[in-house]
């Protein structure tokens, strides 16, 4: 866990770059240790391209000798190199996203420690919200009814899986949209627990009969579900970013992923075939698949 001061620095900075920048861009920073000193260095991440790619190291930018994933291409966007000295160990990020009402419900199922996320911040004790600056002046275009109640994640742990830390990143930042999927999933019956799988297999357009498999470039339609129940992540980083193990871009999306040959949304499908309604095939699929029974009345 990182010291209390060195938190509410991070934290202090990224409120100063959303202050300087826009709040709907990706502005963040991450803390790294001195192996030998112990000293805490701040490397500030303002109006970022992307989430995750200046989290870590490349070959153009950093020697093949000093990448543990020496082949993956650099974005050409990025400008803010990660720090090339191996004694400098990353051990905690902020990140500001604008977190409203209905994005919060959807995070404060991802956040516990239950959440099929757990390697991407280690426990429930190591990561907290960013609260609203107190001074922020709500615009008058905001949806009154999904108003902001965030600001942001600060996560104050290095000793994580930056694959699986990425991933989850990507869904806080769609977190309105899929805390939308969520609720609609919770007025049809589902329990949270289900409702959570409906809503983050079903990350494609649509909110109900409608829904649609994500896309696979956040997460793979062929994902599998005792895998996220379980918080059994796949290995594909092979340390911690602690150690300075770069985050795998290509497979980023494959956290979950497992054997099925077709997506969990277009099982569910094929079983509304025979239930006639996409939430009671949602609830039997879901239940067969962790080795669960589900209720007589429900069956075909």
């Amino acid at each position: 866990m990182l010291p209390n001061e060195v938190k509410l620095e991070m934290q202090r900075r990224v409120y100063g770059m959303v202050n300087e920048g826009n709040i709907g861009d990706i502005h963040y920073c991450f803390v790294t240790r001195h192996a030998e000193t112990g000293k805490y260095q701040f490397h500030e991440r303002p109006d970022q391209p992307c989430i995750g790619g200046e989290l870590r190291k490349y070959t153009e930018s950093h020697g093949e000798d000093n990448c543990t994933r020496p082949n993956d291409d650099r974005p050409g966007d990025l400008c803010h190199p990660f720090p090339k000295s191996k004694n400098r160990l990353p051990a905690g990020v902020c990140y500001h996203f604008v977190i409203t009402e209905q994005g919060k419900q959807y995070i404060d199922r991802i956040i516990g420690a239950d959440s099929p996320w757990i390697k991407a911040f280690g426990s429930p004790e190591l990561i907290e919200y960013l609260e609203l600056p107190t001074d922020f002046d709500m615009p008058s275009w905001w949806d009154e009814d999904n108003l902001p109640v965030a600001w942001g994640l600060s996560i104050q742990t290095g000793d994580i899986d930056p694959t699986v830390l990425v991933n989850f990143l990507k869904h806080v930042s769609r977190a309105s949209t899929y805390g939308k999927k969520y609720q609609t999933a919770l007025e049809h019956g589902l329990s949270e627990r289900d409702a959570l799988i409906v809503a983050t297999f079903g990350g494609g357009y649509g909110y109900g009969d409608d829904m649609s498999e994500s896309d696979g470039y956040m997460f793979s339609p062929y994902s599998d579900v005792k895998k996220f129940i379980r918080q059994e992540t796949n290995d594909l980083t092979g340390g911690l970013w602690s150690e300075r193990y770069d985050y795998n871009r290509p497979q980023m999306a494959d956290v979950f992923k497992g054997e099925f040959p077709i997506g969990f949304i277009e099982r569910v499908r094929d079983r509304k075939k025979r239930t006639q309604d996409f939430f009671v095939a949602a609830r039997q699929v879901i239940a067969e698949e962790l080795g669960e029974g589900y209720t007589v009345g429900e069956q075909a």
